[in-house]
């Protein structure tokens, strides 16, 4: 089983820029394998694809995921994904917002390693941007049941806070997670660029129901990014 990027905090170091850092060797020990610096002026198509649907993607969310430009779109060495307050149509779907989600499956599936993002994130009520990874095969079963670890979710109007999660045991509704969170009082994660980094990939999580057993050995990652809109804590988007 392998496992995608979709652009999430099991273990985290952050370094801040004011703009994006170039590429740095990687540690000894280390072998480069894959990277994305965003240097051309379009989507690497080869690397990342967008995700279109029209249904905000689960969680009650409240936009329209595109591949248009106005929200997913490489500009000046950066990634750029925007949400956008708008009405958009989309496979016969309305609705008042849109965003942009994009995933490496099939692109840059991995079993273990040593993840890193330079990343500036957004502010603003109900904004809930990610950097995750799910399993490429469900070899274990459906979500929750084969896993998904969120190395990077973050609240808009929380600009100081990281949260972290793993996701596992079974298929939901009964699945399980186990949450972390990153505090740093004198950092606002809007502001700069900070490096991110997801170590370890090769340790087990290891999860036990009475149907399934979820464990993160000898298996992949995909990767995949989205900015997402959201009623957080009771509260609506403003």
């Amino acid at each position: 089983m392998k496992l995608h990027y979709i652009l999430l905090l099991v273990a985290a170091t952050i370094v801040s820029f004011d703009k994006p850092a170039a590429a740095q060797e990687p540690p000894a020990g280390w072998q480069l394998v894959w990277q994305d610096e965003f240097n051309d002026d379009k989507l690497d198509y080869s690397k990342w694809e967008c995700e279109i649907n029209a249904f905000g993607g689960g969680n009650n969310e409240l936009q329209l995921y595109t591949d248009r430009k106005d929200n997913v779109r490489v500009e000046n060495g950066s990634l750029i994904i925007e949400a956008h307050q708008a009405r958009t149509e989309m496979q016969g779907t309305v609705r008042d917002f849109s965003s942009g989600r994009i995933r490496s499956k099939y692109r840059g599936d991995r079993k273990y390693g040593r993840f890193e993002f330079k990343v500036k994130l957004p502010s603003g009520q109900g904004v809930w941007p990610a950097i995750w990874m799910l399993p490429t095969d469900e070899k274990y079963g459906t979500w929750a049941a084969s896993g998904e670890i969120d190395i990077i979710e973050f609240k808009g109007q929380e600009p100081n806070r990281i949260w972290g999660t793993l996701h596992y045991d079974d298929s939901w509704p009964n699945n399980k997670h186990t949450s972390g969170i990153f505090t740093s009082p004198n950092t606002d994660f809007t502001k700069d660029f900070h490096l991110m980094r997801s170590n370890g990939m090769k340790a087990r999580f290891v999860g036990i129901s009475t149907r399934n057993s979820f464990r993160l050995r000898k298996s992949g990652h995909r990767a995949g990014v989205s900015s997402r809109l959201h009623s957080i804590s009771g509260s609506t988007l403003s």
